[in-house]
């Protein structure tokens, strides 16, 4: 424990946020304009969704529309990013000049440091400041990497003569950190040289999905490393050391939402820009574009107050509550802390607690053909049934909301296994799936991973009662594809019984039942008002649903999720119910929107 204790307190500052400077009111955005970029550097954890998404850069009135909301949103700072925002340049200068016109500092980020010209353009921009790379030698030719040290040295000049700030970064990855030893002594010189150069931040990639095998250091090289490393004096403030949270205690308060925001070149928004890179969009709170910047506003608060309730939460284990450092940890980056749990349970770690085997309890074979021709047993045994009841009874875990009581599971079995009948469905494989498919109760901060967590508890159980690989390969498909958070995020069920279990889910949450539900659930997960019908109700309009936390009010909820149920079904049977149902609701709308508005002529 000493010798960690040395190489965090004593010779270096770990952060876990790679933004140190923010505003004191308001939020800093980060800005990707563009996906665009042609370095393909190794580390790189946006490569997959910059490969997936073809979109380059807003029409110049949507950016427009864009910077006119910022205010509104608390933005009082901007950095320019993307990418690379070398392939924006025609765009810059108006966006600058929009910027400035709103009262916003901005600063902008590139790679793009051999271009002499393009460069001299940026500074004429007058950014706050300047952010660019600079890594620790990999795979390159000694020349061409002191050809890069040059083109860095030449900007740090410019930046010099123009009195800009600057900031670099430089990313260690398993194959560069042979080479730290120089790289830590080269910044030190260019420190000395410029004193322009604000803050030197060196990072571990990040480990939120997307990075290749074997680029991140494995933390034995890491440790050895860090403890010859000698920083020299003129980095002792300026160099933080970002994402090294295995060394690091206490952890940092994540800054995500409640100081940071962050866009994508198509106008989405996200509490920063770790979450955008994150395998599934799970944490998109809306289109600054299309969308009403209330409810995105709204929809930031909500994730920070949210993530400050589940960071309290998962202090509560028992490493957390021996720590000396317990009061003033943070919990860290919660991008970080979400992925380590891989979207399923978000794990805190820290020096103290080592991060979880990413070996899940069960994971579906990626060359299994759904859906399949031959299962096994037609039903349950009553033998089956009743062991699935008491264990669901002794073990659903505390924390359900009224919404998802058992009664909730009862109702679902039972439209499961009626439509199943009038489908031609398994019914051993869509009953025990709809018994589990609400088995964990969503999270304070991804409400949606509860059926992926859902779903390892059912084969972990179910194994055990004799179910074959087949059986558990469909019950996992049936449940995983059950929630309307799955169905938005395209995750389609294939089999008739993974269709029926997800119908039949769908079908509790509309109509009387459904009324009463969202209700009950906007209260168990803090909707401070029950909202009102803003709306019209024919066609109504479809409205973002969140799937961090609740909607503003359960009211709201009804035009992000509960109208367009029936439309989305996925049996005949399904849909026959669905429509009866539908029409309460309407009417219930109705009514609600007549009662809100009554006034004193008797309207």
């Amino acid at each position: 424990m000493r010798k960690k204790m040395a190489i965090t307190s004593e010779k270096f500052h770990f952060r876990e946020c790679c933004f140190r400077s923010l505003p004191e009111n308001g939020r800093k955005l980060v800005w990707e304009i563009t996906h665009k970029c042609l370095f393909g550097c190794t580390y790189c954890f946006q490569s997959r969704k910059r490969l997936q998404n073809p979109v380059r850069i807003l029409h110049p009135s949507d950016l427009e529309k864009v910077i006119g909301k910022l205010s509104e949103l608390d933005v009082k700072d901007v950095l320019l990013t993307g990418g690379e925002i070398y392939w924006t340049r025609d765009s810059l200068e108006a966006i600058c000049s929009s910027l400035r016109t709103a009262g916003i500092t901005y600063s902008v980020s590139t790679a793009f440091v051999h271009v002499g010209e393009f460069i001299d353009f940026l500074l004429s921009l007058k950014p706050r400041a300047l952010n660019i790379s600079l890594d620790p030698k990999a795979k390159e030719s000694q020349e061409i990497y002191l050809k890069q040290v040059q083109h860095v040295e030449t900007v740090l000049e410019k930046c010099q003569r123009a009195e800009i700030g600057v900031k670099a970064t430089g990313v260690i990855t398993r194959d560069a950190l042979k080479n730290c030893d120089a790289y830590i002594e080269r910044l030190g010189k260019l420190s000395e040289a410029f004193p322009i150069l604000s803050s030197i931040y060196i990072t571990n990639p990040y480990d939120i999905g997307y990075i290749k095998t074997n680029v991140r250091p494995s933390e034995k090289a890491l440790r050895e490393w860090l403890k010859r490393a000698i920083l020299p004096s003129s980095l002792t403030e300026k160099a933080k050391f970002v994402n090294f949270y295995m060394f690091n205690a206490p952890l940092q308060a994540c800054p995500a939402g409640t100081k940071l925001v962050h866009i994508e070149p198509d106008g989405n928004v996200y509490p920063c820009h770790l979450f955008a890179n994150l395998p599934r969009e799970t944490f998109l709170l809306g289109n600054l574009v299309n969308d009403e910047v209330s409810e995105i506003k709204k929809r930031l608060e909500d994730f920070g107050r949210h993530t400050a309730e589940a960071i309290d939460e998962y202090k509560q284990n028992e490493k957390c509550l021996r720590c000396i450092n317990r009061k003033e940890c943070g919990g860290g980056c919660v991008a970080e802390l979400v992925s380590v749990g891989q979207l399923v349970e978000p794990q805190l770690v820290c020096r103290y607690i080592k991060p979880p085997a990413k070996i899940p309890i069960f994971k579906p074979n990626p060359q299994t053909s759904l859906p399949f021709d031959k299962l096994g047993r037609e039903d349950l045994t009553s033998e089956e049934e009743r062991k699935i009841v008491e264990y669901i009874t002794q073990n659903m875990r505390s924390g359900h909301d009224l919404a998802h009581g058992r009664d909730h599971v009862d109702c679902v079995v039972r439209y499961a296994r009626y439509i199943a009948r009038q489908e031609g469905g398994n019914l051993r494989i869509v009953t025990a799936a709809a018994y589990f498919h609400d088995f964990e109760p969503r999270r304070k901060l991804i409400y949606e991973s509860h059926a992926e967590y859902s779903a390892q508890r059912a084969v972990e159980f179910l194994r055990s009662l004799g179910f074959s690989a087949e059986d558990l390969e469909q019950i996992y498909h049936c449940i995983v594809t059950s929630s309307y958070g799955a169905f938005e995020l395209g995750h389609i069920p294939m089999s008739i019984e993974a269709k029926c279990v997800r119908d039949a889910d769908w079908i509790d949450a509309i109509g009387a039942r459904g009324i009463a539900r969202v209700f009950a659930f906007g209260s168990a997960h803090g909707c401070e008002a029950l909202g009102a019908v803003e709306w019209s109700l024919n066609p109504p309009p479809k409205k973002t649903m969140s799937r961090i936390g609740p909607d503003p009010s359960p009211i709201y909820h009804f035009f992000s999720k509960l109208l367009w149920v029936k439309d989305s079904m996925a049996t005949e049977t399904g849909s026959r119910l669905a429509e009866k149902r539908h029409k309460r609701m309407l009417r219930f709308l109705e009514d609600y929107k007549e009662e809100m508005n009554f006034n004193d002529e008797g309207s």
